[in-house]
């Protein structure tokens, strides 16, 4: 009797489970499904409500979808938010035509910090060839510990240079796999967007900024940000910047 109780309690138990597992799969699914079939009959308002919710609050997205977001934006004259969202396409796919497009708004709007620079085609590489660089570590190191714990059996001597090398490679694809070795990129979401020398409001003024200009993210400290903006250090409230994460 107990066994069947328990049986029972399970299977309710994973049913529950799968539904609450398909309910938040499935409903984002449906919000994207929406929002594509207003933005076809061309309800750009409506369409943008879903996308901004599903960007914003369920951090669900597609290419397609930030493509979407900066249209409608940049169509609305909302250039601030256009710039965003290319921004964040571009962290993810790299393209091209999203590098252009940034490139002609900064310029029509008297913009800075999208001049195209080496950096760019660095970041591109690794973005392209991650993966592979992974897998080619991966190939290393397997055989490189396999050497290792064989001479260790062999010989029962314990193979430094190899033990370093394995750690080496170990850290490298750590890294890799966990970390971005480029700054993190912000927009400024807000006119006049008061840059100060220290983290403190009553510390002197910079530079007041222009809303959509792009910043290098250098460091945090309490409420505010390090930033880079024309080759200059500043800090910035946390609130008055879009991070691209």
């Amino acid at each position: 009797m107990q066994t069947m109780r328990h049986k029972i309690l399970l299977t309710f138990g994973f049913y529950f489970v799968s539904k609450l597992l398909f309910a938040s799969i499935s409903e984002p699914q449906q919000a994207l499904r929406q929002a594509d079939s207003l933005f076809m009959k061309k309800k750009y308002t409506e369409a943008i409500f879903f996308y901004d919710s599903l960007f914003n609050q369920e951090k669900v997205y597609t290419p397609q979808m930030l493509r979407k977001l900066a249209f409608v934006e940049e169509g609305l004259g909302n250039y601030q938010k256009t710039l965003y969202y290319l921004n964040y396409l571009y962290f993810w796919h790299p393209e091209t035509d999203v590098a252009n497009k940034m490139t002609d708004l900064s310029e029509k709007h008297d913009l800075s910090g999208y001049q195209a620079s080496d950096l760019d085609l660095v970041y591109k590489l690794y973005h392209d060839y991650r993966l592979i660089a992974i897998h080619v570590l991966i190939g290393f190191i397997v055989p490189l510990m396999a050497f290792v714990v064989y001479g260790k059996l062999k010989e029962n001597t314990i193979n430094h240079v190899g033990i370093v090398f394995s750690t080496l490679f170990l850290a490298g694809l750590f890294y890799l796999i966990n970390f971005n070795p480029f700054p993190k990129k912000a927009i400024i979401a807000k006119a006049n967007t008061l840059l100060m020398n220290d983290a403190s409001s009553a510390s002197n003024l910079i530079d007041a900024a222009k809303e959509g200009n792009r910043v290098k993210i250098l460091g945090e400290k309490d409420n505010w940000y390090l930033i880079e903006y024309n080759d200059t250090t500043a800090f910035v409230k946390k609130g008055q910047l879009d991070v691209v994460e």
